[in-house]
């Protein structure tokens, strides 16, 4: 009967979770009893050993994570000096030591000591240096460039880009959250029903990714007054919030402005309304194109299953979506690309 009630109501893989599941308030015929003693049939204890064995597992689990998790802050502290150092170089406030260059790789410089790179002479720092480590990613999505020209034209004011602790807002809770397994429920922590364990730090810190703009003729800094933008994401690298650049009148680079040229149409005799000539009429209409920049807008609607045609104001004026192809979405930028630049 117990074998046939193992095959019958749960899988193996679920089983140490059953076993361990506290039960309701009133336990109904069928259900499983936690255990006041040690099983003493011979199938009992064998599932029971199982999931002994299984639990001493997730306490090495547990144990491994909790070291990776301090070494991983003990990265990130020493690697914040490196980076610190790294962009003082770049901007041009500080020059490096003999023992920063002496670190270098000698293959990389070995026979171009007296060979200054043309057209920088005199430049404080390296000019260009994080648009060049863009140009060097891989930039693509589903084999599609996503950086066009105008684009590339504004990344050249970049000066920074940086990654910044960053707290994600929680959602209040009457009660901690818990898991239901089996016939009851278990609190945050435990294992759950598919072997792996709750934890409320996964989803706790994230981080922000920004960019940081020079002076440029693309951004318009009066009215958002700032040069930076910005990637919120929680601890599963999800984009949260963004922060978005504001761009100047006809600067946007994620919509191409067209002219679109319509004539009256012609009355009685070959004149329009009036017994005036027709008059060639002209508008003006945007389409959206890929961009760099479309890392920077919150996914919305369809936009989730990749379809994006355009801004909200678009929809106002039906001839602007004339010929519009689908241009790759933010949801999918920031799936593929966002991680690539971190």
């Amino acid at each position: 009967k117990i074998c046939e009630k193992v095959q019958t109501t749960t899988s193996c893989c679920s089983m140490s979770a059953l076993l361990r599941a506290r039960p309701l308030a009133a336990v109904r015929p069928g259900q499983w009893r936690v255990m006041s003693s040690l099983p003493k049939h011979s199938m009992l204890r064998r599932l029971a050993a199982i999931d002994g064995l299984q639990t001493s597992y997730s306490a090495l689990e547990n144990d491994m994570l909790k070291k990776q998790r301090l070494l991983e802050e003990e990265l990130k502290a020493k690697a914040k000096v490196l980076f610190e150092r790294r962009q003082a170089i770049v901007a041009g406030t500080s020059e490096p030591t003999e023992e920063e260059v002496a670190a270098c790789n000698p293959e990389l410089f070995s026979g171009r000591e007296d060979e200054p790179p043309g057209g920088i002479e005199g430049s404080r720092g390296i000019p260009g240096f994080w648009k060049g480590a863009l140009m060097g990613a891989d930039l693509q999505v589903d084999g599609e460039e996503v950086v066009n020209s105008k684009d590339w034209a504004i990344l050249e004011s970049l000066e920074q880009i940086r990654i910044d602790k960053w707290t994600p807002a929680r959602e209040e809770y009457d009660e901690p959250m818990r898991v239901e397994v089996g016939n009851g429920v278990q609190p945050p922590g435990e294992d759950d029903d598919l072997g792996f364990p709750y934890k409320e730090e996964d989803m706790g810190e994230g981080f922000a990714l920004v960019f940081t703009f020079g002076p440029n003729e693309f951004f318009d800094t009066k009215q958002s007054g700032a040069t930076e933008i910005a990637l919120y994401c929680n601890g599963m690298g999800d984009v949260e919030e963004v922060l978005s650049p504001v761009w100047r009148h006809g600067k946007d680079p994620t919509v191409q402005v067209l002219t679109k040229k319509r004539k009256a149409k012609a009355g009685k005799g070959g004149k329009g309304k009036g017994g005036k000539a027709p008059v060639e009429e002209r508008t003006t209409v945007t389409k959206p194109v890929n961009s760099f920049f479309r890392l920077f807008e919150m996914p919305h609607g369809d936009d989730a299953y990749g379809n994006d045609y355009g801004h909200d104001d678009d929809m106002e004026n039906p001839d602007s979506m004339d010929d519009a192809a689908p241009v790759i979405s933010a949801y999918s930028m920031q799936a593929d690309l966002l991680m690539t630049i971190a």
